[in-house]
């Protein structure tokens, strides 16, 4: 029986992988178990060992070092902050959400069964007003692993690291960066397919709400009428069976933002 299993940075290594790079997420995961396994060894061995020029293993170690700064950083301050919370937080009785049986009274204001496709309205920016998870993109790995990814789908219309941080804060605390990052794919490749504008940066595809029109479609709802998988589109969601539920724009947000919609499509 195997006791021993290795935990490590995969989003970097998903980022190389998108990059073509195979061979440098190879070489990765090579250089991060040595680390974990206290295996020490030189540029030369590295060189010979990716098949790449000493000057090649020298720029990857360099890199790779950083990299595993930023995931060990992540998880030294989820620690320091869990630690504080528990060390500083006056004692309180376990949050009974968790157990607690939701009212099963539907709101069929915001959610009804509906053969109809609702108008479309305009984004609400209220989403993104009083949700901000504080945090410094210095040491956020996940954030970084993602951010050279964005480089790779928008080269220099991305934006710059710092701003562009500040505006993820702003949905970080109910919107996965993956899920993020697979909306800006899918935002830019339609701007270059039809070539209507210019790419515009990541701040600005939060910040302006662009995000919302390319999320996935196919989602899971946890709603007071129960749990429900389909497509969403046009204020509606299909069902596998056939069924339609209407989901005002506004309820969608609701759900978003409380966390009770799963995205089924991000690979």
């Amino acid at each position: 029986m195997r006791k021993n299993y290795v935990f490590m940075p995969v989003d970097y290594i998903e980022s190389l992988k998108a990059k073509g790079k195979r061979k440098k997420a190879r070489a990765f995961m090579e250089y991060f178990y040595d680390m974990d396994s206290e295996e020490d060894n030189s540029y030369g061995f590295y060189a010979k060992s990716w098949e790449v020029s000493k000057s090649t293993a020298y720029a990857w170690v360099d890199e790779f070092n950083r990299e595993c700064e930023l995931f060990i950083s992540h998880w030294e301050l989820k620690n320091k902050r869990h630690y504080s919370y528990a060390k500083n937080t006056a004692e309180r009785q376990p949050n009974d959400s968790r157990t607690k049986k939701e009212s099963t009274k539907p709101n069929n204001t915001d959610f009804q069964e509906t053969s109809k496709t609702a108008a479309e309205r305009q984004p609400n920016k209220a989403l993104n007003i009083d949700i901000v998870v504080e945090s410094d993109f210095a040491t956020d790995g996940e954030f970084n692993a993602y951010y050279s990814e964005l480089r790779f789908i928008a080269g220099k219309y991305v934006g710059g690291k710092e701003q562009t941080y500040k505006s993820y804060l702003k949905v970080k605390g109910f919107l996965n960066i993956k899920v993020l990052v697979k909306a800006y794919k899918e935002y830019v490749k339609s701007v270059n397919t039809y070539n209507k504008e210019k790419i515009q940066g990541f701040s600005k595809f939060i910040e302006n709400d662009m995000y919302l029109a390319f999320l996935p479609k196919k989602i899971k709802v946890i709603s007071e009428l129960g749990v429900f998988e389909g497509y969403y589109e046009n204020e509606r969601l299909q069902t596998s069976d056939g069924k339609y539920f209407g989901i005002t724009h506004n309820k969608y947000l609701e759900f978003l933002k409380n966390q009770k919609i799963d995205f089924l499509e991000v690979a």
